[in-house]
């Protein structure tokens, strides 16, 4: 009988190994963990076209870097966001509230005037100025939430496609070594232009997909044949 599960689970193992080998690269200046934070950055660059000093003394250059750390670390989405919003509204301030109020939609007048504010001041914040406080949050929020959904989306697609090249690689030799032990005669021209090489390549697509999955398939393939070797019984 052939050993389904056997192969299920050599190709998972073969994914997971192709993805270890990715994930050994970010030793090199971030590798692959740098796919996708070109959303964040150009959203930064879009709220703050200057690169000086900016509000509580801090560039866009220093905003950027640090995002791009908790990014390359793989801090949590949520507190990622969380993180960049409160920076740039630490940065807000007379200076760049005009051009934050334009991106998200607000009054720049009433916007300023809340940069400028002072908690404990004699004149208190209106309630048009505190509206435009919030709808700043919200949009800020936003403009946070699609950057770094389309960053995420693009890191995992990209991860994926370096995973699928290694694996393939991978595949390959393997199916090569196998072959040139078996027949040390041969070259590997001669294995090039055979099915096997297509064979193994096939292998190595689908090993990346399956990485994750592939105890739980493995254990349904096994379930479904002991079933229905009961019914033929």
């Amino acid at each position: 009988m052939v050993d389904y599960t056997g192969y299920i689970a050599a190709i998972g193992a073969l994914g997971t190994a192709a993805y270890g080998v990715v994930d050994a690269s970010k030793l090199f200046l971030g590798g692959p963990s740098n796919h996708g934070f070109n959303f964040i950055s150009a959203l930064v660059e879009k709220l703050f076209p200057d690169q000086g000093p900016l509000g509580s003394g801090l560039s866009r250059d220093d905003l950027v870097d640090t995002l791009r750390a908790n990014w390359i670390n793989g801090v949590a989405l949520d507190d990622q966001k969380g993180k960049a919003k409160s920076l740039v509204k630490l940065m807000l301030d007379e200076k760049t509230a005009p051009t934050l109020a334009a991106i998200t939609g607000v009054d720049k007048t009433a916007l300023s005037a809340f940069a400028n504010y002072v908690p404990g001041d004699s004149a208190a914040l209106d309630p048009k100025q505190k509206d435009a406080y919030g709808r700043f949050d919200l949009a800020l929020t936003a403009l946070f939430d699609q950057a770094y959904q389309r960053a995420d989306q693009m890191y995992r697609n990209c991860t994926k496609g370096w995973a699928m090249a290694v694996a393939v690689i991978l595949a390959v030799l393997g199916d090569w070594d196998l072959i040139s032990q078996a027949d040390p005669a041969k070259h590997f021209s001669d294995f090039a232009l055979s099915p096997n090489i297509f064979a193994a390549i096939l292998v190595g697509i689908v090993a990346t997909p399956l990485a994750p999955v592939a105890k739980d398939l493995s254990s349904a393939v096994t379930s479904a044949i002991q079933a229905f070797q009961s019914i033929k019984k």
